[in-house]
């Protein structure tokens, strides 16, 4: 098995089965005769930039990439997979669903650069320096007001 087959088994699996861990695709690998491992899976789902956001019932699931990241309905998803916010002053800890930091880094700054001084983020946190307590309480009262609009 190439390099070239797996990505294109895994590409197929994402649109096709609800994944959630990427010891799914293992499991969805395997029954197509392919084995790798965790570790394997995870370089290759970076590489595929596959995204993990909630499906309609809520559950945090992967998918391919969204090409139109500036779509409201997309900055909707993100917040719904934002879980708690911590504010300090002008730093912000967001509590975020497991595999979920990267993707609501790269939204944010990309809606909200003139107010982020830098983010940092893992797999379940983001750890945001704002300019300002203002741009902070902005950042804050956004998440508040669409989590809100979604229940």
């Amino acid at each position: 098995m190439h390099k070239k087959d797996r990505l294109e088994a895994l590409t197929e699996i994402v649109t096709k089965e609800n994944v959630q861990k990427q010891e799914d695709f293992v499991v969805f690998l395997k029954t197509r005769g392919i084995n790798v491992t965790q570790a394997t899976v995870s370089r290759d789902i970076a590489e595929l930039q596959f995204i993990k956001k909630a499906d309609k019932q809520g559950k945090i699931r992967y998918y391919l990439p969204n090409k139109n990241t500036d779509s409201e309905e997309d900055f909707r998803q993100i917040i719904l997979m934002i879980q708690d916010i911590v504010i300090n002053g002008k730093e912000l800890m967001l509590i975020v669903f497991p595999g979920a930091a990267l993707r609501i880094k790269q939204a944010l700054l990309n809606s909200m650069k003139d107010k982020i001084f830098a983010a940092i983020a893992d797999d379940d946190g983001l750890f945001i320096k704002t300019w300002s307590k203002e741009d902070a309480q902005n950042i804050l009262q956004t998440w508040k007001k669409n989590a809100k609009s979604n229940y």
